[in-house]
């Protein structure tokens, strides 16, 4: 057994279940920015050897999760399909300003970082802030540890494959 993961188990578990019974609907807001912000961070720094990010749009998404409860609900698909066209133009605007130090390949990592971390993860504190939204979120969560937990299983007594 990997003892980081039983630590970060230990740690993490009852973390996300005192925030996500008990914190309101700021609370798991500014929560799921930091983790969002977090989990940019360490994405980014994967693609740090072979590329160039653009790290400060990713936080500013990562940031804006924690005012996700701000905007009506009624407007929040309006206001992501406008920002999202809106950050490709920044994201573009970024390759001009810097010379082309920044290339397409940087703002494709940028851009699918955005969208696979920050607007995936917004979607936690939507769930949480619905009706029965503390009992549904619980259903993302078991899905999630519970493929993470059957997949570390079955690569640990059948090992990996190399295709």
């Amino acid at each position: 057994m990997d003892i980081k993961r039983i630590v970060s188990a230990l740690i993490g578990m009852p973390l996300v279940v005192i925030i996500l019974v008990l914190g309101n609907t700021y609370v798991v807001d500014i929560t799921f920015a930091i983790v969002a912000s977090m989990s940019v961070h360490e994405y980014f720094n994967a693609f740090k050897q072979k590329a160039h990010p653009v790290i400060w749009m990713g936080y500013i998404a990562s940031f804006l999760i924690a005012f996700i409860h701000i905007i009506p609900v009624e407007h929040a698909i309006t206001i992501v399909s406008i920002l999202i066209p809106f950050g490709i133009t920044i994201l573009f605007l970024q390759v001009i300003l810097s010379n082309m130090k920044t290339n397409v390949n940087d703002i494709a990592i940028t851009f699918f970082g955005i969208c696979y971390i920050s607007l995936f993860l917004m979607f936690v504190p939507l769930i949480h802030a619905m009706e029965n939204g503390k009992f549904l979120v619980w259903f993302v969560f078991a899905a999630a540890w519970g493929t993470d937990i059957f997949a570390y299983i079955i690569r640990k007594n059948i090992g990996e494959t190399q295709i």
